[in-house]
């Protein structure tokens, strides 16, 4: 098997046997109130079962899967996808791990998007059954996501937020452009 890279996918395998399903015309991210904002448009879709949408992990070159995008499986036209991550790091990589139906999968050229370096949000305990306490929210509007990036919890912090209604799990808070991570045992 060999490597090369075609339209911003990686492809491997034999020379003689690929046939990319998908044409990427872009793929772009910035940063945004609401997280960072990945997009990408495609043309030519066939055999396309959707996207995951990978970010490298801090610790080590290892990738995690954020989420999928189904496709819009359409031929005629360019089609326009979105993800949103809510919850970046300071500098975030991410790529696009494109599915066809039959199980194959190309992976596409790597982005990077710079996040807000404003850190004013603090929030303890990082482990809760019941209250998070929140430095500096006072009064704030704030939001709660579950691991799919749902908004499960809305409200004004007052100086804690009662978490004990959420199922157990790991969380994030976001007051304005800042985000916490918790986890809710």
């Amino acid at each position: 098997p060999s490597s090369f890279n075609i339209d911003n996918f990686l492809i491997s395998g034999a020379v003689n046997s690929v046939v990319l399903p998908v044409e990427l015309l872009n793929f772009t991210g910035k940063y945004t109130e609401g997280g960072n904002l990945l997009t990408w448009q495609t043309a030519n879709e066939t055999n396309n079962k959707g996207f995951e949408i990978e970010r490298q992990k801090i610790a080590n070159d290892s990738w995690e899967t954020l989420g999928f995008v189904a496709s819009k499986s359409s031929k005629e036209t360019a089609n326009v996808y979105s993800f949103r991550d809510i919850a970046p790091h300071s500098m975030s990589y991410y790529r696009l791990r494109q599915l066809d139906n039959d199980g194959q999968f190309t992976y596409s050229k790597t982005i990077a998007v710079q996040s807000s370096t404003k850190k004013g949000l603090k929030i303890y305990p990082s482990v809760t059954s019941s209250f998070l306490t929140v430095d500096g929210g006072n009064d704030a509007a704030f939001e709660i996501f579950n691991i799919l990036g749902q908004p499960v919890l809305t409200g004004s912090i007052k100086s804690q937020i009662d978490v004990s209604q959420l199922v157990k799990g790991a969380y994030w808070l976001k007051v304005g452009n800042d985000v916490a991570q918790f986890v809710k045992q």
